[in-house]
């Protein structure tokens, strides 16, 4: 086998499985995302919710409510987001369970809580 070998050569007819497979891990990435943003959304209300994907690094969260002085960060990992194993019902099932929110609450104002 030749070591620059290229999987269209190693295996015939899967050209693309890479492309495919990286579109399937972004959409899946964006679906847990908007998961976790509902999850905010319901445990913080009155809150403005902001969020920025850190790259393969994960995706951070911030829940800020200028009137109460208070604001709230959530870091999730990439693998949280992109393991297959974590379907969105999964998701909003372990935010549940975890209590991430009264997490992020425990938190000092604004030092993000980890949920990895």
């Amino acid at each position: 086998m030749d070591v620059g070998s290229t999987n269209e050569e190693l295996m015939p007819g899967c050209e693309g499985m890479d492309r495919m497979s990286n579109a399937d891990e972004g959409t899946r990435i964006q679906t847990n995302v908007e998961v976790i943003r509902e999850y905010l959304r319901s445990e913080f209300e009155g809150f403005k919710l902001t969020d920025k994907s850190e790259g393969p690094f994960g995706h951070l969260f911030t829940v800020t409510n200028i009137s109460a002085y208070a604001r709230y960060a959530l870091k999730v990992s990439g693998p949280r987001l992109s393991d297959s194993s974590n379907t969105p019902k999964r998701i909003k099932r372990q935010l549940a369970l975890d209590k991430v929110a009264g997490k992020m609450k425990a938190k000092e104002s604004g030092e993000p809580y980890s949920w990895g």
